[in-house]
């Protein structure tokens, strides 16, 4: 805190993903960063590290443009410049902090709505698409549906997302506070195909906990993995 007058409170949302890719691995995340009185944007990062190379993303986002730096080994995708951030924008990411309505609802149920939308990070990489904001249709379902996962069963409220490039995002947040995101997934349509869509995404919870991560990092700490739902590792 160098500067405190220029302090803001915000909630972070890390999205870590790793995953195989025939001989090799890719491991990525992205750091979403909304201030916390709105949830409204102010940064956020991508990093992916594969046996191909890097990539990295920084956004940072002003009253009415987008400062985006693009950093990748492939020729012709970095970038150094400033993008427009339309009225009301949301990123794909910022998705699964809206939908748990801790201000309030995002949505009534049964209500549309259609906002300026930046597809994800990891989608943009890994189909070499470019930063463009298009649009989507946000609606939350009239009526809650009752999910069973692994960390158990949750009455939840449903929200369904659909993009102007034809894929589709459904996501079941938890009834109850803290209106945890208890499964989400993203489908991308198919062209010419019996099955008009295949999965892209699919996520469920696994359990929750509240930790100083930032200080579990010792030998014997990869225990409190477990609390999370997840395997200790080695």
């Amino acid at each position: 805190q160098k500067d405190p007058g220029d302090v803001i409170d915000v909630l972070k949302l890390n999205l870590v993903r790793d995953f195989q890719t025939g001989i090799y691995d890719y491991n990525t995340m992205v750091s979403l960063f909304v201030e916390s009185s709105d949830f409204s944007l102010v940064k956020q990062t991508f990093t992916s590290a594969e046996w191909c190379g890097h990539v990295y993303e920084d956004l940072v986002f002003g009253p009415k443009a987008t400062g985006a730096r693009v950093f990748s080994y492939f020729e012709d995708e970095s970038f150094d410049g400033k993008i427009t951030l339309p009225k009301g924008g949301v990123t794909e990411e910022q998705f699964l902090v809206l939908v748990r309505g801790l201000r309030g609802p995002y949505l009534q149920p049964g209500e549309k709505r259609e906002v300026p939308f930046l597809p994800g990070t990891l989608r943009r990489r890994l189909a070499h698409r470019p930063l463009a904001w298009n649009t989507a249709r946000i609606q939350r379902l009239e009526n809650p549906e009752t999910v069973t996962v692994i960390a158990g069963t949750f009455p939840s409220d449903v929200y369904v997302v659909h993009t102007a490039t034809g894929r589709k995002g459904v996501f079941h947040v938890e009834r109850a506070e803290p209106h945890r995101v208890v499964r989400w997934s993203w489908d991308q349509a198919k062209e010419g195909a019996s099955a008009p869509f295949e999965t892209a995404e699919r996520a469920e919870l696994a359990g929750t906990t509240r930790l100083p991560y930032w200080k579990l990092h010792r030998e014997g700490h990869e225990r409190y993995l477990a609390d999370m739902g997840l395997p200790a590792g080695k």
